[in-house]
């Protein structure tokens, strides 16, 4: 009944789609079903359903997260972060979220995330320390990533960089390895050891067999991308260019533009990068 009605208002190919659509997910509601209170408060903010009644959305909402239902949870704490739609409490916000994290690490990594990519940066590192300690591998390796960017604040207590990604390194994670590398080698929670940041390049697994274990169709969500992003952008591209070129110096990748690692070793020395001479043979 909720998938059902929620379709037919997505679809939004008719106003008596969505009228049935609303009549489902209210009968559901009514009978209990606090999934669907949830759905339905959704659908209300976003102006889906043929009430659009705002109030009535958060309402519905909040009733859902009174049966501590993990999506009506971070939504209610998000909107109490963000102060709009709810009063802003961040000791209300905290205390939701730090059930969501133990329920549910990787839900509270995208949760800082999506504060990251909003600009607030406290609120996405008290995140994603809140989920590396309840088990979240990935907010481990996002939160090693800010602290070698020097955006978490000293007060949060973090703990050193590599301790953060050793189990996603131990698993073979290509971000956790690619970003253990760049510790090693920026000399970030250890002393600089190109050798051991050489060592963690040669551990990342290739493109091609990333590919070969991904789902058909499916390409995989590889370091490659992020890091070619970041030669595009004039504050990291020296650290984009270091991480393509050493992955197409250890034959994991080939290079997307046609370069030579070592060109792109230069333009990482150039941008400050202590690239030793052994990676240029």
């Amino acid at each position: 009944m909720i998938a059902l009605g929620k379709y037919l208002i997505k679809k939004g190919d008719s106003v008596e789609n969505q009228q049935e659509g609303e009549r489902l997910l209210r009968k559901a509601h009514e009978a209990g079903d606090y999934e669907a209170s949830f759905e339905l408060g959704v659908l209300l903010l976003n102006g889906k359903a043929e009430t659009c009644k705002a109030e009535e959305g958060i309402r519905l909402i909040q009733n859902a997260e009174r049966f501590n239902y993990i999506p009506a949870m971070v939504f209610v704490a998000k909107e109490l972060v963000y102060g709009k739609r709810l009063p802003k409490d961040d000791n209300a916000a905290k205390a939701k979220l730090i059930y969501v994290g133990r329920k549910d690490p990787l839900r509270l990594t995208k949760s800082g995330y999506e504060f990251y990519q909003k600009g607030l940066i406290d609120w996405a590192a008290w995140c994603f320390l809140t989920a590396f300690k309840a088990g979240g591998v990935g907010a481990g390796n996002n939160l090693a990533y800010m602290i070698r960017r020097g955006e978490v604040p000293v007060e949060l207590g973090v703990p050193n960089p590599l301790r953060l990604l050793a189990k996603g390194a131990d698993e073979g994670d290509p971000y956790s390895l690619v970003n253990q590398a760049l510790c090693y080698a920026a000399g970030i929670g250890a002393s600089i050891n190109w050798r051991s940041a050489d060592m963690s390049i040669q551990k990342v697994p290739s493109l091609a067999e990333m590919r070969s274990s991904a789902s058909e169709g499916k390409e995989p969500d590889y370091p490659l991308q992020f890091w070619h992003s970041l030669t595009r952008d004039p504050n990291h591209a020296a650290e984009g260019h270091l991480v393509v070129g050493w992955l197409v110096y250890h034959g994991k990748i080939e290079d997307p533009d046609g370069m030579e690692f070592a060109e792109r070793f230069r333009l990482a020395r150039a941008g400050g990068w202590d690239v030793p001479a052994t990676l240029f043979t």
